[in-house]
């Protein structure tokens, strides 16, 4: 049986890693010894999670397929097969329009919401619905309860997340930040924290400058750090995502 914590966290860790190594620097260097290395893991992770998608239960193929993705692009420098990626986009839908507890609106809206989501579905005009459906949904809801009432506090903030990008008034989103967010930060558990560093992240740069979303993201990470219930691959992926905004500074 997969872990897909582990998978999730050992991908977010080789992640901060090539980052850290300076392999996302386009300046025609040879690869390092390091940078070689991490492209080896990143391959034979992907080359893993590939296989576990062809028979995962569709609640798992959301974060299976985020890590597949990312970790191919690493490893191999190059796309994956967007035929390959398409079918498990399409799977997810559908498992949701059936009725597929395990998988949030958020995730679905995420799909919908980029350019390839609409334009690769074998029924762009099913999708651009299903698209504009949530949104009005969404928006709609936020202006009566300035929040998803009706959500977890998790899936809250990944929707937040995501409505930051789309082309709503400023002074709108602003509102939303103010009623959402978290004054202590020790408070939410960590998967709720995690979630809401994605919002935090969503922030920038409408609401939020530079130096303050940066602030924010340090003091984020500086919680996640000490959080003792993450898979330990996460924690270190976290301490590397923190030297790296001080390194910035």
């Amino acid at each position: 049986m997969i872990d897909i914590n582990e998978i999730a966290g050992l991908s977010h860790y080789l992640a901060m890693r090539n980052q850290m190594a300076g392999a996302l620097v386009f300046d025609g260097h040879a690869p390092t010894p390091e940078e070689e290395d991490i492209k080896r893991d990143c391959r034979q992770l992907s080359d893993r999670i590939c296989i576990e998608l062809s028979g995962c239960k569709e609640e798992d193929i959301p974060i299976l397929l985020e890590c597949y993705d990312l970790t191919y692009r690493m490893g191999y420098s190059r796309m994956p097969d967007m035929k390959f990626i398409e079918r498990n986009r399409e799977r997810i839908i559908q498992a949701w329009e059936n009725g597929n507890r395990g998988i949030e609106e958020s995730v679905v809206f995420s799909i919908l919401s980029t350019p390839c989501g609409q334009t690769y579905g074998t029924d762009n005009k099913r999708r651009s619905n299903t698209y504009r459906l949530l949104l009005d949904r969404w928006t709609n809801t936020l202006r009566m309860h300035n929040r998803f009432p009706d959500a977890t506090t998790y899936e809250n903030y990944q929707r937040l997340a995501l409505i930051m990008h789309e082309n709503l008034p400023e002074e709108t989103k602003y509102t939303w930040y103010e009623h959402n967010r978290i004054g202590d930060l020790s408070s939410p558990g960590s998967t709720i924290l995690r979630s809401y560093r994605r919002f935090a992240n969503a922030l920038f740069p409408d609401i939020l400058d530079y130096d303050e979303h940066v602030s924010l993201d340090n003091k984020i990470l500086e919680e996640l750090c000490t959080r003792k219930d993450l898979n330990p691959y996460d924690r270190k992926a976290f301490r590397l995502a923190l030297s790296f905004n001080k390194a910035m500074a």
